[in-house]
């Protein structure tokens, strides 16, 4: 079992959001469905990045952001890739950004279980700006400051999702067993 790290950013996804659809999701929906690229076959995932570099670069070209820092391969690419790594008993803590009540600081709001492969359970849904989702029917818990305090969160800057060092898998899942047992107020 693993722990990850999913970020989301208002106005486009927040842990709410996540909460309500009952999912894990990131961004890139610009870059439409990938179930064709998913597929469990020797070199599919060279394809996925490959596909994401140049749909991105028809989608994104023109933003210096993308050229400069998305499209390579252990950028967006590699979020992906993070992103369908994701399996049913792996732990995940949704971040967010930015947001005004958080004085544009990066924290953790919610913590999870995973209950299904985000590869096998992998779907695009256009009407969302996190469009591509997985793990549909997952229960989110808000994180408790009270007891488990800030988790130390990735030294390293990554996009979308990223795996846990684990150095924070314990905490993590003493949080997720005390939420599942306590008690409703």
């Amino acid at each position: 079992m693993k722990l990850w790290w999913l970020m989301t950013h208002r106005p486009e996804c927040s842990y709410t959001q996540l909460k309500q659809r009952g999912c894990l999701a990131i961004y890139w929906k610009d870059l439409g469905s990938l179930d064709r690229y998913i597929r469990v076959r020797n070199g599919w995932e060279r394809q996925l990045k490959t596909y994401i570099q140049v749909k991105g670069d028809v989608v994104f070209g023109q933003n210096p952001k993308w050229r400069k820092d998305y499209r390579e391969l252990d950028q967006v690419p590699q979020a992906f890739m993070n992103f369908l790594s994701i399996k049913a008993g792996d732990l995940v803590i949704a971040l967010e950004a930015g947001a005004a009540t958080q004085l544009g600081r990066t924290e953790a709001l919610g913590v999870a279980e995973v209950t299904q492969d985000t590869l096998n359970s992998y779907r695009y849904d256009d009407r969302f700006d996190y469009a591509h989702s997985g793990s549909h029917g997952l229960t989110w818990h808000d994180w408790d400051r009270i007891h488990f305090g800030e988790p130390k969160l990735p030294k390293k800057p990554f996009i979308s999702v990223t795996e846990d060092n684990g150095q924070e898998f314990e905490r993590a899942r003493q949080a997720l067993d005390y939420l599942n047992n306590r008690s409703p107020a």
